[in-house]
Order: C-alpha cells, then structure tokens, then sequence
C-alpha cells in the first residue's frame, strides 16, 4: 500500500513539477518585458495606439529587442555598445555577471560559429568510460601542428556547467544526434535515449 501511494505520488510530482516550473518561468519573462514598456512616458502612452490593448507590452518588448538588434548591428550602435559595456565591465560583481551571461549567449545563438552544433563521445574521465560532449571549436593546433577540438562536457541534470577538453580529432566521435536531443539525453539523466551510429 505504502509503495503504491509512494509511486502515486512520484508520477504526481513529474506531472506537477514541470507544469509549475514553466509557468513560473513564462510568468517572469511576460512581467519583465511587461516592465519595458515603462521607459515611454505615460503622455505618450494615451497617444500611441492600441496601447491600451492586452498585449501591448508583450508586442512593445519584443518591437524594443528587435530595434536595439538593428541599432547594435551597425557602426555607430556598436561603438555605443562598446562603451556601454567598457564602463560596465569596470563594476565590480555587475561586470562579472554581465559578461558571463552575454558569453553564453553569444555562445548558444551565434550562427556563424559551430558552438554547439555537433554532438560528440569522447573517452573521459578515463580508459573506457565515456562522456557526452558538444564540439565548441576546432580551431586549435598543438605543438606538433595537430588541429584540437574543443569539446564542452556538460553535468547532468543541469548542463549550464561544465568541463571543457581540447582533443585531438581522432579522439572525438561525432554522433547522430542533434544538439537538441543530446541536451535531452543530458537533463533526463540518460533516460531519454535514441540509438547514435
């Protein structure tokens, strides 16, 4: 009896525990680009239209985001940034979390670069044992001339850390599987698991 009310409620808790995470996490994006909408003065806000309307802030926040992109990826909005953040980066504990999480994602959506794009095993932590991994870079040479890769191995269930390894290319298997499924097969602890070749 015990162990079927246990196993109940672990399959609650599955059910349940997903559910409220994401909604918790969708409730704080939508009140955070809700507050964007708080750097237009309320004298303009009566005059612009449609502003009223529910969604307006969600449709402000991402219109704002889109903008700053266009202005940020020309000559004078980089010289902007870059001062911005020179005099960020000079601020002790603000400038360190700046740029960790700018790294990151510079790292996850920059398209010309194969961060993330191939999914590898690799022998690690010793003979015979093997790890996940995802090819950052293969930009590297040793002392010999030897091109290296840079493989991220990820902890599990939460890949935002690591291990970074540089490799030789013999020593890294790509597998067949896409950057998606093996963060997968990471955050389920293995569970979720589709045969490579």
């Amino acid at each position: 009896m015990k162990s079927t009310i246990k196993s109940y409620f672990v399959k609650g808790l599955l059910i349940w525990v997903p559910v409220l995470v994401t909604v918790f996490i969708v409730k704080m994006v939508l009140n955070l680009m809700g507050q964007l909408s708080k750097v237009i003065p309320e004298q303009w806000l009566e005059v612009i239209p449609y502003s009223s309307l529910p969604g307006f802030n969600i449709v402000f926040a991402l219109s704002l985001i889109i903008a700053t992109g266009v202005v940020g990826s020309h000559f004078i909005g980089k010289l902007t940034v870059r001062g911005v953040e020179a005099v960020v980066k000079r601020l002790p504990l603000i400038g360190t979390i700046y740029y960790s999480v700018k790294k990151v994602l510079t790292v996850m959506f920059n398209d010309q670069s194969r961060a993330f794009q191939q999914v590898v095993m690799v022998e690690y932590p010793r003979k015979g044992c093997y790890s996940l991994g995802f090819v950052t870079s293969d930009s590297y040479k040793d002392h010999e001339g030897k091109t290296l890769v840079t493989v991220l191995i990820v902890t599990t269930p939460n890949p935002t850390s690591g291990f970074v390894l540089l490799l030789p290319k013999d020593q890294v298997r790509v597998l067949d599987m896409s950057v998606e499924e093996g963060l997968r097969y990471v955050i389920s602890l293995g569970t979720v698991y589709e045969q490579t070749q």
